[in-house]
């Protein structure tokens, strides 16, 4: 597994010190633990009953050295967990994110936003209790076991072997229910996972909800989810509860054998008091322990369940990210291209081949399905094609660096994604390496400040949740600012129009013309206004590109684009 190497990245290299010190500190405490009742022994058979009131005294100041050596150690160890614990967390959700932002798009976009925050939130908090906390725990009872049992035997062999007899039945607990167990925690995080979507898809369409007033069937569909999680729930705790119900039928026995047989021998004068106190405190540690594996059978099934899954969201196919850097792009060359989602389903897109020039603006047309927005991300280097060629200035989209390439691009959508801060931290994302100079010359451009003026903080106004405070126009003058701040040489408008008054799209386009002689320029649209803009347009038919020329050239040459525009109207 992928996960194991930045386990161990982490704990073995980036953390090795404080991974020693909780390990020397652990094994410190256990031996403290396990001496105490060999002290106690000691107090009861030979300080006590001797009336040695010098060495009560060199006793009771040992002891009081050692026990607060414990609280010094449980608090160094307890800081060292906590370190580890959310050092890690950050590390391994870093890790993560990193991975979903450099995956292949088709597959980062599978199971949507809530889905995935659920799974980077709840199973990697669940997998690193279980590495920090479970694991060291599992070590503690290692060794509290073992070296309890080595003194335990040095006691009374009859009682010990008696005692250690009753232990099979823990075992039994720990290795019956496993395999079933893990299933069901699997199942239950899983369904976790997907309520935590849908809850998170009703909030941000709580507006939409509003109005298609589907309250009543929102709730009745979460509550169904909620009620399959209960029930998943319940049949796993029940299901990991038969362990613990065993481990505490074998503890039972176990007190009973110490209490009859232990009492019995101290009565026959065949086992000091002390050594029958010193036994039933160490009987205590080695219940303990065991005990400990069993809740830690629960916690381990659960935690490599979340190992699992956690991997699964690392080891996902990364986007090709080598290739020579690029630093300007002056014509795009498609030829002979074809792409499908799946080798086995139909080809979305055949034959298809055009080229633009730095200069042009040309629009993708076609009809709802035609293939304009996978071809708008092939051109994006968002998919690649099954065969076929994109060339930017003689070189091969697949020889090219992604990074750079898209350095070089800006987007604007029809949704236009902002985040929630400041509108100058939005923009200064597009480039944030660009001077004051430069950034007030793009928000004049794009006129940002006809409408900040009359906010409040102006340009410092923070923006809500997908920017619901402000008006469709101002968003995308923000989103335009942003990429125009990017100076790319290929710009990419898809359905960016859709949505806005005659106004702003007026406005909109005469930004757009503004600098389009020194980029490219690649429209996909149904609107006249951007297609009339378009000195030429690719029409999109029957998954080819039937025709090109100008929208009025198309109107009176091709039937198809026709028909198009005026089942529109």
């Amino acid at each position: 597994m992928l996960i194991i190497k930045y386990i161990k990245e982490y704990f073995f290299e980036k953390s090795l010190l404080s991974t020693i010190g909780i390990l020397l500190g652990y094994f410190i405490k256990i031996i403290l633990v396990i001496g105490f009742p060999l002290l106690t022994k000691y107090f009861v058979d030979n300080i006590l009953i001797a009336k040695d009131y010098k060495a009560l005294y060199l006793w009771v100041f040992f002891i009081g050295i050692a026990s607060f050596a414990q609280i010094g150690i449980g608090i160094f160890n307890v800081f060292l967990s906590n370190k580890l614990k959310y050092g890690f967390l950050n590390y391994i959700k870093i890790v993560t994110l990193q991975t979903i932002l450099n995956s292949k798009y088709f597959i980062s976009k599978q199971g949507g936003a809530g889905y995935l925050t659920s799974r980077i939130e709840k199973e990697i908090n669940t997998l690193n209790t279980f590495i920090v906390d479970n694991v060291l725990d599992f070590f503690r009872n290692i060794f509290t076991f073992i070296f309890s049992f080595l003194v335990l035997l040095s006691f009374n062999n009859k009682l010990s072997l008696i005692f250690f007899a009753t232990i099979p039945l823990y075992v039994l607990s720990l290795t019956l229910f496993n395999k079933k167990l893990q299933s069901k925690t699997e199942a239950m995080q899983e369904t976790s996972s997907t309520n935590a979507h849908l809850l998170n898809e009703m909030i941000l369409a709580r507006l939409e909800i509003k109005f298609l007033g589907i309250e009543s069937e929102m709730l009745k569909r979460l509550t169904i989810n909620l009620k399959e999680f209960y029930k998943k729930a319940l049949d796993r705790f029940w299901y990991s509860s038969r362990p613990s119900i065993m481990a505490q039928t074998s503890s039972t026995i176990s007190k009973i054998v110490l209490y009859g047989y232990g009492g019995y021998l101290v009565l026959n004068n065949e086992m000091t008091v002390g050594s029958f106190i010193a036994f039933s405190t160490l009987m205590i540690n080695v219940l303990g322990s065991v005990g400990g594996f069993v809740n830690l059978n629960i916690a381990y099934q659960t935690g490599m369940s979340s190992l699992k899954r956690t991997n699964q969201l690392i080891d996902i196919p990364q986007e090709d990210n080598d290739g020579m850097h690029i630093t300007t792009i002056n014509k795009i060359i498609v030829q002979n291209l074809s792409f499908s989602y799946n080798k086995k389903q139909k080809e979305i897109l055949t034959n298809i081949n055009f080229s633009i020039n730095k200069g042009e603006i040309v629009a993708i047309a076609g009809e709802s399905g035609a293939g304009k927005s996978t071809l708008l991300k092939l051109l994006q280097l968002i998919y690649n094609p099954d065969n076929g060629s994109i060339i930017f200035d003689k070189k091969l989209s697949s020889e090219i660096n992604k990074q750079s390439f898209r350095n070089l691009c800006s987007t604007v959508e029809q949704n236009p994604f902002l985040f929630s801060t400041t509108i100058k931290d939005n923009i200064m994302l597009g480039n944030l390496k660009a001077s004051k100079e430069e950034f007030e010359q793009i928000i004049n451009k794009v006129q940002v400040s006809k409408f900040t003026n009359n906010l409040e903080n102006g340009i410092e106004y923070e923006i809500k949740e997908q920017g619901k405070n402000l008006s469709g126009g101002q968003k995308q003058r923000i989103i335009l600012a942003r990429e125009f701040l990017k100076n790319p040489k290929i710009l990419f408008l898809d359905e960016a129009t859709k949505g806005l008054d005659n106004q702003n799209i007026k406005e909109f386009f005469n930004i757009i013309k503004q600098g389009a002689k020194d980029r490219i320029t690649i429209i996909i649209s149904h609107s006249v206004e951007s297609l009339a803009l378009a000195d030429r347009v690719l029409f999109l038919q029957n998954k080819t590109i039937e025709a090109i020329g100008s929208h009025n050239e198309l109107l009176t040459t091709n039937s198809n684009y026709k028909k198009m525009f005026e089942r529109e109207k």
